[in-house]
Formats: C-alpha cells, structure tokens, sequence
C-alpha cells in the first residue's frame, strides 16, 4: 500500500498502524511475530472464499507465498508502535480494554462501547 504513494502521509499511517494494534489486541496474545507468522499459514482455501471475491481481476494463477509475504511486509511496516499503542496493547495482554489509548475522544468513547471486543479482552484465559 505504502509504496504505492497510498497512505504515505503521517495522518494516514498512524490511523492504520492504530487499527493493527487495535485488532492485534483481539488476537490471541497479542504477539506481533506470531500474528505476522499466522497469514502464511492461512490455507489456500480461506483466500479463495474470503480474499478473491473481492478483487475485481479473476483468480488466475496466485502464487500464496509471494500473496502472503508482500501482506507481511506491507503491514510490517505498520507495527513500530508508539508508546500509547504499546502501553494499549500491555494493557490488552493484561485483559484491560483501554481504547482511549489509541483513539482520541469521540472515536475512543464509539470504540469502548463495542461489547464483543470488550468481553475478549476482558476475559482472556
């Protein structure tokens, strides 16, 4: 996306990687290797049914390994967190749900309301 010109200002940037801290939060532990590592050993099958419907060129050949290391890459470059971010995801590991964190007044207030987020985090075993 990146390197495409696409989300290149700060603004842009900093909105995703708060969305991929957010929903790494939503994810089991919390681990950014281990998340990052989790999209190569998706099965073909899962790309086909989920994936490809919404591309608007056919399926042709795809190569799955080259797919999933250029969407590693591109959202490896979203996950140098801030401290805010870092200290949300601490937080999450620890089973608080703290949006405010990343999200600013309004935004933060919509988010905490979400009641299936806030269960996941809150009641993590």
């Amino acid at each position: 996306m990146q390197q495409k010109g696409l989300y290149s200002d700060a603004e842009s940037a900093s909105q995703i990687r708060k969305c991929v801290a957010y929903y790494l939060s939503l994810s089991r532990g919390v681990d950014i290797p281990l998340a990052l590592e989790a999209i190569g050993r998706r099965p073909f099958r899962d790309f086909k049914r989920q994936l490809f419907p919404m591309l608007k060129t056919g399926y042709g050949f795809v190569d799955k390994d080259l797919m999933t290391s250029e969407a590693v890459k591109c959202l490896s470059r979203f996950t140098t967190f801030t401290e805010d971010e870092l200290s949300y995801l601490e937080e999450a590991r620890k089973g608080s749900y703290r949006p405010d964190l990343l999200f600013s007044d309004d935004r933060a207030a919509q988010i905490a309301e979400n009641p299936a987020a806030k269960f996941y985090i809150t009641n993590r075993t």
